[in-house]
Order: C-alpha cells, then sequence, then structure tokens
C-alpha cells in the first residue's frame, strides 16, 4: 500500500503543509529545481504475511508500481520521506531516486529525504517475474 499526493508548490499553501516538516528551504527549493508540481508517496508498507512470500517481491513490485504512476503523471518530482532505520533509503536509490538530503530527523529517527527527477528518471529493469507482475498492472491502466 502507498498514498500519493498531487501538489504544487507555486501554491504557498502547500509549502506549510505538515508533510513538509522535516524539509529545510534549501531541500524543497532542490526539490523543486525541475519544476513545482510534486508528486507525494507516503505510507509505504507491504502486509507482514506478504514480506518473505515464495514468488516474486511484493515490495519490488511495489516500488515498481510508484515510480510508473509517477512517470504517467503530470508532475516534475516524487518526492519521498525515508526512514533510514527500516532501509527504505537504500531501498528507493535502488529504483533511481536521488538523495535531497540525507539523515534529517522526522518523528525522532533518521531520515533520507529523496527525490525521483522526471528527466533524470529510469527505473531499472527488475527480475522476470517482478517485471511481468508490474507490466500486466501498467496495462490495466491504459
Amino acid at each position: 500500500m502507498t498514498f500519493f499526493r498531487w501538489v504544487d508548490l507555486e501554491n504557498p499553501i502547500f509549502k506549510d503543509d505538515s508533510y513538509f516538516a522535516p524539509w529545510s528551504p534549501e531541500a524543497l527549493s532542490t526539490a523543486m529545481s525541475q519544476g513545482t508540481r510534486i508528486c507525494i508517496s507516503s505510507h509505504f508498507t507491504v502486509a507482514s504475511t506478504w514480506r518473505n512470500a515464495k514468488g516474486c517481491s511484493v515490495k519490488d513490485v511495489l516500488g515498481a508500481l510508484i515510480v510508473e504512476r509517477f512517470l504517467r503523471s503530470d508532475c516534475h518530482t516524487l518526492v519521498g520521506t525515508m526512514r533510514n532505520d527500516r532501509g527504505m533509503n537504500k531501498f528507493t536509490y535502488r529504483f533511481g531516486a536521488k538523495p535531497v538530503e540525507r539523515d534529517a530527523v522526522h518523528h525522532g529517527v533518521p531520515v533520507d529525504l529523496i527525490a525521483f527527477y522526471r528527466e533524470l528518471c529510469t527505473r531499472p529493469r527488475l527480475s522476470d517475474d517482478v517485471e511481468s507482475v508490474v507490466g500486466r498492472v501498467t496495462t490495466a491502466w491504459k
């Protein structure tokens, strides 16, 4: 599961959004370097019974679908506040995220503020079983 929100940071009300509390003005500026339309992906989670399921990695499927959904939007950048203690920062770097700020603190834990920039984003090819699932889902989006 993940949630998406679509904001345009040209509108100052969104810069005051609580989501951006750990984001310094410099980090927000970096996130907007390609444009002001931002996709926020948050609450990435896989049900515990599916985390080590046999077959393809549900986590990889969800990660790939997040990037694919962003690329099909009109947003310039996909941002995330990724928990380092859960390895989510490393996970998103594997998918092509760029660090905006490393080791910020949010809710008392270290996080990396990350961005996928449309102009720089190329999702890596994953295992054949993951790509098969991603392909079937994205075909249904058309």
